[in-house]
């Protein structure tokens, strides 16, 4: 039996909400063993909320952009892009999202990999992969991305798409439909 006792305190100040967190947690095996486990101090957190677009600007050269996708199937989803030193191309894009299958809802993560920066602030990432699993069953991903560079922020649109067959033949189908992302140095 698992007990958790998680604190988290904060407050929110204007787009930025700053906190802590502390948590104990306490595992009772099946032989009756008790195992615990804490945090030694409280740790910090902080939250941004979904910025605005802003004007377009050049990028921020090393710059890691955090926000979120306008997903709101289960919790909110984290989007991340972090630029290179000279502020040329996008070195990765990584983001969670909740694909809506035949069969259900499949929530994942992927790291995209990043791509050249327009002269004028814009970029788009594509990607393409495919997975196989066991009993015969491939899935094909296609993933879209394009944003546009603003003052100390980044904002645009993704999707994700996917394809399962087994010999060839579509026994399942998945897309996230057209999302948006905001984020902020």
């Amino acid at each position: 039996m698992i007990r958790a006792r998680v604190t988290v305190t904060g407050r929110f100040d204007g787009a930025v909400a700053t906190g802590t967190i502390r948590a104990r947690l306490r595992d009772r095996t099946p032989r009756g063993n008790v195992q615990r486990c804490a945090t030694r101090r409280a740790r910090p957190w902080r939250i941004h909320l979904r910025p605005a677009a802003g004007a377009p600007a050049p990028p921020q050269p090393g710059g890691a952009y955090l926000g979120l996708t306008s997903q709101a199937v289960g919790v909110p989803k984290p989007f991340l892009l972090r630029v290179n030193r000279r502020a040329t191309r996008v070195g990765v894009a990584i983001f969670d999202y909740a694909r809506i299958c035949r069969k259900g809802v499949i929530t994942l993560n992927n790291f995209t990999p990043g791509g050249r920066i327009r002269p004028d602030g814009t970029f788009a990432l594509r990607e393409r992969f495919g997975l196989r699993f066991s009993r015969g069953i491939r899935e094909r991903f296609r993933i879209r991305i394009d944003g546009r560079f603003g003052a100390g922020s980044v904002g645009g649109s993704l999707r994700v798409t996917t394809v399962a067959r087994r010999g060839g033949r579509v026994i399942d189908r998945c897309d996230t439909g057209p999302l948006t992302f905001a984020a902020q140095l």
